[in-house]
C-alpha cells in the first residue's frame, strides 16, 4: 500500500468514528527521498522545554527508524525548496498564528496550512508534545525509497481528564530503583499521554519526626532525588502526587509498632479514633508535604483494605439501622481536619482519597453520604479501587459513581488486563462521565510478566509496551473499535501496508506473557514458580511464530524492521529465558 492509500484509509468513516477526527484526503508531505532531506522543523523563537522535547521526539523517530534527521530552524527564516513542519503553539510560533487547536491542555491539532507546510500545534507545551508523539508514531511512514508525512487533519483530545499511574515504589525489588530508573518510567508515562503520577513514598520517605517509618534502607532514593523527580515530572507535563498510607501500610505500621499510645488494645495497627494517633498521622503527612512543597497533591491510601479495616470497638459501633459504623465517620473527619491544616500552608494541594473497599464500608451509607455532601471542594478527588461503578445513597439506593463527586475516578491493575478490556474500561469511564482513569504500575508487587527480578522493570518490551499503547489509544479515543485499534497497532509498530498477520503474532506473544504461570509477583522472589510445563507448551508455538516471521519479514518496510520485529524477537527471547526453554 502506498502513502496515498494509507492516508485514504485513515480518512474512512470507521477511522473517524474511533474518535480521532481526521479530515479529507490530502497529498502526503515528502520529507526524505532516501538520499536528501526535503523538509525542516520550524521551531518557536523561544521554545518551551516541552516544545524542545516534541522536536526531539519527531527527530528521534526520523533518526532511529528511518536513518535521517530533520534540520531545526527558527520559524520565520526562509527555507527555499524545503517543506516545513511548524511546531509549537499559536502564541509562540508565528507560522501558527490564527490556528485554533483544541481548548484542553492535552489536545492537539495536526493539519496542512499551505501546500508545503504542516502545522503540529496545541495550546500548551504538553499538547505540542502529544502531537509530536502522534506524528512520529503514526504519520511518519515510508514512501517508496523515502519518507513522507500524512497530512490529513488530526484533531485529538482526551475526554478523560485525569490519566496516570498509582505508582508503587515499595514491594519486592522496586525500592532498589534509582532516580534515573524512575525518570525512564515518567518518560514512558509522558509518551502514553498520562498527566499525573501517584508516587508512593511512605516507607521510602526519610522522616525526621518518625525515623522508624523509613523501612527500606536498600533504597538509593534520597529526599533530594524525590525533589528532582518532582521537577522531572513537571518538565514532562506530568503532575506529581505524594503517595502515602493513612493509618496503615508501609512505614505507618512501624510508627504504631513502637508507640502503644497509637494503638487500641489487641489491634496491631494504628488507631484512627485515638487522639494521639490522629495527631501523629497528621504530623507525618504535613512533614511529608513540607519536604516536597512543589508537589501537586497527595494520594492518601486510607487503611480500609483487608485487615486494616478499622476493627477497634469504637470503630465498630453502629450509628444507624442500615449498617453504618463510627469508622465511616472517623475517616472523613480526619480527612477534613488534615486538609484544613494542609491548605493553610499549601492551598494548591489536591487530595486523592481511595474508596470502594467492601470490607470497610459495604453497608455504610453514612460514609458515602458524608463524602457526597461535605467534600465538594474541587481539590478533593476520589479514586474507586474495587470495580464499583455505583455507590449507595443515604438510604442504600445504588447511584452512579460520579454522584459521589465530579472528581471521582476509576482504578485498575491494567497490566493484568487484555488489551481489549482496557478499551472497554476506558469506554465505560467516558460513558459514566468519570473524572479519570488511574492505573497501577507496581512492578515490585506484580506485573503479569517474567520480569519480577528485573531492576528496573522494562517498560519498552512486551507485555508492558503494548499495555501502554492500548491505554493511550483508548483513553484518547474511548469509542475506538477493536478493529480500528488493531489497525493502529499494525501501523504504529509495523508500518503502512504491513501484513495483518503481524497483529495476531504480536497479540499472541502478549497473551503468552500476560497469562503465564510466572506473574512477576513479589512472592516469586522467595517461592519461584515451576514453569517447565508451560515452557514445554510454548516451545513449538514460539518456533512456529519465528517461522511465520521469517516468511513475512522480507515484505516489511523500515518501521516494521526497526520497531515491530525487534519487539517480537525480544518477547520470544524473554519467554524462552523466563521459562527455561532450550
Amino acid at each position: 500500500m502506498n502513502t496515498l492509500a494509507w492516508v485514504a484509509l485513515l480518512a474512512t468513516p470507521a477511522a473517524m468514528a474511533a474518535g480521532t477526527h481526521i479530515g479529507s484526503e490530502q497529498r502526503p508531505l515528502a520529507i526524505y527521498d532516501g538520499a536528501r532531506v526535503l523538509a525542516r522543523i520550524a521551531a518557536p523563537p523561544h521554545p518551551s522545554p516541552l516544545e524542545r522535547l516534541a522536536i526531539e521526539r519527531i527527530n528521534r523517530t526520523a533518526r532511529d527508524v528511518f536513518g535521517f534527521e530533520l534540520p531545526v530552524e527558527t520559524a520565520g527564516a526562509a527555507a527555499p525548496g524545503m517543506a516545513t513542519i511548524a511546531v509549537g503553539t499559536p502564541a509562540g510560533n508565528p507560522l501558527l498564528a490564527g490556528i485554533d487547536p483544541p481548548e484542553t491542555e492535552d489536545g492537539f491539532l495536526i493539519r496542512s496550512i499551505a501546500p508545503d507546510t504542516l502545522a503540529v500545534t496545541a495550546r500548551s507545551g504538553r499538547g505540542v508534545f502529544n502531537a509530536a508523539v502522534y506524528l512520529a508514531g503514526f504519520a511518519m511512514q515510508a514512501s517508496g525509497a523515502g519518507v513522507a508525512l500524512q497530512t490529513a487533519t488530526v484533531r485529538r483530545q482526551s475526554p478523560i481528564r485525569n490519566r496516570g499511574t498509582y505508582n508503587l515504589v515499595c514491594w519486592g525489588l522496586a525500592p532498589r530503583y534509582t532516580r534515573q530508573d524512575w525518570e525512564k518510567v515518567i518518560d514512558a508515562m509522558a509518551d502514553d499521554g498520562m498527566n499525573l503520577i501517584y508516587f508512593w513514598l511512605s516507607g521510602i520517605f526519610r522522616s525526621k519526626l518518625f525515623p522508624e517509618s523509613f523501612i527500606y534502607p536498600e533504597t538509593p532514593l534520597t529526599t533530594d532525588d524525590v525533589r528532582r523527580l518532582v521537577k522531572y515530572a513537571h518538565s514532562r507535563g506530568v503532575q506529581f502526587y505524594l503517595g502515602t498510607g493513612v493509618f496503615a501500610w508501609f512505614g505507618i505500621d512501624d510508627i504504631a509498632k513502637y508507640r502503644a499510645d497509637l494503638r487500641d488494645p489487641g489491634i496491631p495497627y494504628m488507631s484512627r479514633t485515638l487522639p494521639a494517633a490522629r495527631l501523629a498521622m497528621k504530623q507525618y503527612l504535613l512533614e511529608l508535604y513540607d519536604a516536597f512543597p512543589e508537589a501537586d497533591g497527595m494520594w492518601l491510601e486510607i487503611g480500609d483494605e483487608g485487615d486494616y479495616a478499622c476493627k477497634d470497638p469504637a470503630c465498630q459501633k453502629p450509628v444507624d439501622e442500615f449498617g453504618s459504623k463510627v469508622s465511616g465517620q472517623a475517616s472523613p473527619a480526619f480527612l477534613k481536619e488534615f486538609s484544613a491544616e494542609l491548605w493553610a500552608k499549601h492551598p494548591q494541594a489536591k487530595l486523592v482519597w481511595g474508596i470502594g473497599y467492601p470490607e470497610a464500608h459495604k453497608w455504610d451509607v453514612k460514609y458515602y453520604d458524608e463524602l457526597r455532601r461535605n467534600f465538594t471542594d474541587p481539590r478533593y478527588y476520589f479514586l474507586e479501587v474495587r470495580q464499583n461503578w455505583v455507590m449507595q445513597d443515604s438510604e442504600g439506593v445504588l447511584k452512579p459513581l460520579r454522584e459521589i463527586s465530579p472528581n471521582t475516578m476509576h482504578w485498575d491493575q491494567y497490566y493484568g488486563l487484555a488489551l481489549r478490556d482496557i478499551g472497554e474500561r476506558a469506554r465505560r469511564i467516558q460513558q459514566d462521565r468519570l473524572a479519570g482513569y488511574v492505573v497501577a504500575f507496581e512492578p515490585g508487587f506484580n506485573s503479569h510478566s517474567v520480569f519480577g527480578r528485573s531492576i528496573p522493570f522494562p517498560v519498552d518490551v512486551i507485555p508492558y509496551r503494548l499495555t501502554r499503547f492500548a491505554y493511550r489509544e483508548f483513553t484518547f479515543d474511548p469509542e475506538l473499535s477493536w478493529d480500528a485499534f488493531r489497525q493502529r497497532l499494525l501501523t504504529h509498530f509495523f508500518g503502512e501496508g504491513a501484513n495483518p498477520e503481524w497483529i495476531d503474532l504480536t497479540l499472541t506473544l502478549f497473551e503468552f506473557m500476560r497469562t503465564g504461570p510466572i506473574s512477576g509477583s513479589f512472592r516469586e522472589l522467595t517461592h519461584p514458580v515451576d514453569g517447565r510445563e508451560y515452557g514445554t507448551r510454548l516451545k513449538p508455538r514460539l518456533a512456529a511464530i519465528e517461522a511465520r516471521m521469517a516468511k513475512l519479514e522480507p515484505e516489511l518496510g523500515q518501521r516494521g524492521r526497526a520497531v515491530g520485529v525487534p519487539l517480537l524477537r525480544r518477547a520470544i527471547q524473554d519467554l524462552r529465558q523466563g521459562y527455561s526453554i532450550q
